[in-house]
């Protein structure tokens, strides 16, 4: 399978912002100027110190979290409901969208914007109240500088691509001379914000009242919001992403406050080619000066293969494995460590969080209100963790790149095993939906047309 893609992957080594060859100056494998790079994340810091602090800081302020949206003429079902143990009505479905938008995504991103009418039309005709809102998979880190990729760090992204073509978000300027993938944008998008016209963050629609400009449709809309450009940082960490939009959506401060509604179903859909690298801003040496997840010492910067083997452990020697799993690592690179000093954010930070939404929503609609779904690194056709395929790749460049061979590989480019996102996903889910999508898929038509029929299926 993996010598059927080298020729794909020789060409993205040199458009990924992980590629060994990158020199110091590029978008990943700079520092900042103070040596240790920026935190993207200052402003929330307080908040994500741990699992069982984010938690609490969740269940502290989810009651109300509707009072701060601004009602426009076209805005459907903001009604705000109390947490006293009253049964709440059923207000919607709040949609978080989490984009890859590291150097290998354009063409992906111009599949799933194709794609967004087999989502939008089975909502729209359920004639629900929907808001869909946008995040990136970045969340910056020591070797992507603040200043370069301007990481969202869980900030809804609420403008066309359009306007982030003219600002340069579709340039990958690792190469010489740089690529332009804006064609991943213009593909679909015609409209530019101010078009649009969303005052919030977020599309809102149910049946045909939207937020949006008179004569706009939310497929429309959504196509110029979706594709995110490929300058972000190439050490993605959807997880943190996710995490850091729902804590802003609950911040009277941040522009993305009532995004949530107590009465409404979440689903979160994290969209990625790679593993999982949501980093413990304490720990950041690993990036920088500590190279024992590098893949030599000798080596002037890190690829994503730290993330890999950060944050997974595999039974075997390789080359094919039975099986790889999530575990947290310390500095000095042994597995098994406690979630207090792993390198990696432990997965119970997001589950937890999660599990306190989902208690809410439980309590409020009668229904676990919380859906997780994941269109990554998973074989087509994938519908058991038994599917998953972990090898080594063939090529020691490539293998040196990411630790690990290819879970998928199509025509468009390939999908590093999700394994941190899936077992997240896959836990929230339990078995009663389809929690995983391949990235490899040609098409993501199917793959949205299921997520709205599970959404759907799991309203009150």
């Amino acid at each position: 399978m993996v010598r059927r893609m080298l020729g794909r992957m020789n060409a993205l080594r040199l458009a990924h912002p992980s590629a060994l060859g990158l020199s110091l100056s590029l978008l990943v494998g700079c520092v900042g100027d103070d040596g240790t790079g920026d935190s993207a994340t200052s402003n929330i810091t307080s908040n994500t110190s741990s699992a069982s602090a984010s938690t609490t800081s969740a269940s502290a302020g989810t009651a109300g979290t509707t009072a701060g949206t601004a009602g426009t003429a076209g805005t459907a079902g903001t009604t705000t409901a109390g947490t006293t143990g009253d049964p709440t009505a059923f207000e919607g479905i709040d949609l978080l969208f989490v984009i890859d938008n590291s150097g290998s995504m354009a063409e992906e991103q111009a599949k799933i914007a194709a794609a967004i009418p087999a989502l939008v039309d089975p909502l729209s005709a359920a004639g629900v109240s929907v808001r869909v809102a946008v995040t990136t998979t970045d969340n910056g880190n020591p070797r992507c500088p603040k200043a370069d990729t301007t990481p969202e760090a869980g900030a809804l992204v609420p403008s066309s691509c359009l306007d982030r073509v003219a600002e340069g978000d579709f340039l990958f300027k690792g190469v010489d001379p740089p690529l332009d993938a804006s064609d991943a944008c213009t593909a679909r998008c015609g409209l530019s914000s101010a078009a649009i016209g969303n005052v919030e963050p977020w599309i809102e629609f149910k049946g045909a009242t939207t937020n949006l400009a008179d004569g706009v449709s939310v497929s429309a809309a959504l196509q110029c919001l979706l594709p995110q450009g490929i300058s972000g940082c190439g050490y993605e960490s959807p997880l943190e992403s996710m995490h850091k939009a729902l804590l802003r959506a609950e911040m009277p401060s941040e522009p993305s406050f009532g995004f949530l509604r107590p009465g409404a179903i979440l689903a979160v859909v994290l969209f990625t080619d790679e593993t999982d690298c949501s980093y413990v801003e304490s720990q950041k040496e690993i990036f920088i000066d500590n190279k024992v997840f590098w893949n030599d010492p000798s080596d002037p910067i890190p690829t994503s293969a730290v993330c890999w083997r950060a944050g997974v452990t595999c039974q075997g020697s390789g080359p094919v494995y039975a099986d790889c799993e999530p575990d947290n690592h310390d500095l000095s690179g042994a597995g098994g460590a406690s979630d207090a000093v792993a390198v990696l954010q432990p997965l119970a930070r997001y589950l937890d969080r999660l599990a306190s939404i989902r208690d809410q929503k439980t309590q409020l609609l009668g229904v676990p209100g919380v859906q997780v779904h994941m269109i990554a690194g998973v074989p087509p056709g994938y519908a058991s963790p038994a599917d998953a395929v972990y090898e080594d790749a063939d090529d020691p460049i490539a293998q040196g790149d990411f630790g690990i061979g290819p879970a998928c590989v199509s025509a468009d480019g390939y999908g590093i095993p999700a394994v941190r996102g899936r077992v997240v996903a896959e836990t929230v889910a339990s078995g009663t939906y389809t929690a995983m999508r391949s990235i490899c898929a040609p098409n993501f038509d199917a793959d949205l047309a299921g997520i709205a029929d599970s959404i759907l299926a799991g309203i009150p």
